[in-house]
């Protein structure tokens, strides 16, 4: 089960794990386009995908989404929370409406995803079948956090608090839902360029990370593989940033 799974990095994650094997549920609440190409190419290479619709800004639509995820799929062993909102505001101008769409979002949805992923996980008490990852039963929750939870960035305030926040209930969630359901999160860094980015700025971000270059979705596409097939580590956050975050 991947959240955001019609564009962007959410997409790419989910065409990831499909081509690992696993049957997969698109969500997506806009982008329907998106999810449906990549569901068509799931099919066309053999797999499966199913896709379905939902705001997550409410509990109700996040224990809707998870319960009709393992109907379709009879278990839920993955849950990936891709889906999130990334949105400039700046400290003067951040407005309360702002503040709570991102905290909902990037917070509460997959948190209220991550409780009722775990209910069906632990139902199915740990045991049971092959999947992409829990080789020996149980689940799986890799959280896509951000570097933002680890850096001040003053323009992109509640984003960053949002974040922070999330890094923090995986570790609560872990620790909940042990020793079932493996928790962690994966933090990417800089992976896309703002549009009408100047080159300067672009060199000057990119000198800052040790690496030399700006991330790939396949960078944290590894790091998502690895979350669903460590049998021996949950509560963990990994940064996937190039370094950045030695500064």
């Amino acid at each position: 089960m991947v959240t955001g799974a019609g564009r962007d990095l959410g997409q790419a994650i989910a065409g990831a794990v499909a081509s690992e094997g696993a049957e997969v549920v698109l969500h997506y609440n806009r982008s329907k386009g998106g999810a449906a190409k990549l569901s068509r190419r799931i099919h066309r290479g053999g797999g499966k995908a199913h896709l379905l619709s939902a705001d997550l800004r409410s509990e109700s639509s996040c224990r809707w989404l998870i319960r009709t995820s393992a109907r379709l799929l009879g278990r839920i062993d993955i849950l990936i929370n891709s889906a999130g909102l990334f949105e400039r505001t700046d400290v003067s101008s951040l407005t309360e409406r702002q503040f709570d769409r991102l905290l909902a979002l990037n917070l509460k949805a997959p948190v209220f995803c991550a409780i009722e992923a775990a209910k069906v996980m632990t139902r199915r008490g740990g045991v049971g079948g092959r999947c992409v990852g829990a080789r020996s039963g149980g689940g799986r929750i890799v959280n896509i956090s951000s570097l933002g939870a680890f850096q001040a960035w003053p323009a992109y305030l509640a984003y960053c608090a949002s974040k922070a926040a999330l890094v923090s209930a995986t570790r609560s969630l872990a620790r909940a839902t042990a020793p079932i359901v493996m928790v962690n999160s994966v933090a990417p860094g800089l992976i896309d360029l703002p549009e009408g980015m100047s080159e300067s700025e672009r060199d000057r971000l990119v000198s800052a990370i040790p690496a030399g270059r700006i991330g790939t979705y396949d960078d944290v596409i590894d790091a998502v593989l690895y979350f669903c097939t460590a049998e021996y580590v949950t509560g963990q956050v990994l940064l996937v940033d190039g370094g950045a975050s030695l500064r």
